[in-house]
């Protein structure tokens, strides 16, 4: 990112005109191919783009490289964890969730902090250039996850149920997949969508849900919850209690496709606990250095096929090898 790109992308047209009385080149592209016209673009900010245009501002598409491998084409990370797709997924716009990929390996979506969600697919071997995550007529909001199927798409957003109603407040979505993509976003069912929710949250294989309420209750706010799904219905939601739910707060929960595992954040540190053949969480076990350092480490999320960790290190995504969970379990049983 140049100096005249960041300038465009704050809409300040007096800054760029400095920048231009400087040498700044008009002509200069990142490092996904975006001209500052294409920056305008993507922000569809009108405004901008007519200004640069009037000034002889490239306005032909962006010239994104030619990523054909899984994971938007980045080389895979070992147990030292490294910063994800600088200038594409960790660029310009700082995360507020973080990136999450299809079990297909096919989608990938990720939330800005202006709670823009955006999505690259896998088309013909070539990942797309990331576009604003809308399905129909309804955008994607925050905090995407798949269920592990595939079949189904959720965020969090602050959108009117049907009908109008609108609880001002944020509650979680459900997307179906059909043959011409994500479709018909609904709400989950009261028990769930009357708390106060906020942020990622999880699902298992069996459709389990599992969140963090946001605000202190008498049910215990800043605690881990989970919703059991039967018959087709979330039941009211269940604190998970001692060790999980302590008085330092937990957020961001993470549990894998077979409910075996958890991962959360505590105290800026991710942890994870491993349940035992008798369906208890075990002593929650902080991950190694190589995850938590001094910068608050938060929204863990494993790949589907099980083989890297992500998580946001303020305020831009990061990965590891997983295989950092299985060692930290190795811990706890010492």
């Amino acid at each position: 990112w140049t100096p005249l790109h960041f300038a465009v992308d704050a809409g300040r047209t007096a800054v760029v005109d400095l920048l231009l009385t400087k040498g700044a080149d008009k002509h200069a592209r990142t490092s996904i191919g975006q001209s500052a016209y294409n920056v305008a673009e993507d922000d569809d900010d009108r405004t901008m783009m007519a200004w640069l245009a009037a000034r002889g501002f490239d306005r032909g598409p962006a010239q994104f490289p030619e990523l054909t491998a899984p994971y938007l084409g980045q080389k895979p990370p070992g147990k030292q964890s490294e910063v994800f797709a600088p200038g594409l997924v960790s660029g310009r716009y700082q995360l507020h969730s973080n990136v999450v990929f299809s079990p297909d390996g096919k989608e990938a979506i990720w939330s800005r902090m202006d709670r823009r969600a955006m999505i690259s697919r896998l088309v013909d071997g070539r990942w797309t250039y990331p576009r604003t995550a809308r399905f129909g007529d309804v955008a994607l909001e925050d905090s995407p996850f798949y269920h592990p199927d595939g079949t189904r798409l959720y965020d969090m957003a602050q959108r009117p149920f049907p009908g109008g109603r609108d609880t001002q407040k944020e509650n979680i979505w459900a997307w179906d997949k059909s043959p011409d993509g994500w479709t018909n976003p609904r709400p989950l069912d009261p028990g769930v969508n009357d708390l106060p929710q906020h942020w990622q949250f999880s699902v298992d294989r069996a459709g389990n849900l599992y969140f963090t309420m946001t605000v202190a209750d008498s049910l215990g706010g800043g605690d881990v919850y989970e919703s059991r799904l039967v018959a087709g219905r979330y039941q009211k939601p269940t604190n998970l209690g001692a060790p999980i739910s302590s008085a330092a707060g937990e957020g961001s929960p993470f549990v894998s496709p077979d409910g075996r595992f958890l991962l959360f954040s505590r105290d800026g540190d991710i942890h994870v606990s491993f349940r035992d053949e008798e369906g208890r969480w075990g002593r929650p076990v902080a991950l190694g250095g190589t995850v938590n350092t001094a910068a608050n480490e938060i929204l863990p999320q494993v790949t589907p096929d099980g083989k890297f960790l992500f998580f946001l290190r303020p305020w831009k995504a990061y990965w590891v090898d997983a295989s950092v969970i299985q060692d930290a379990r190795r811990r706890e049983t010492r």
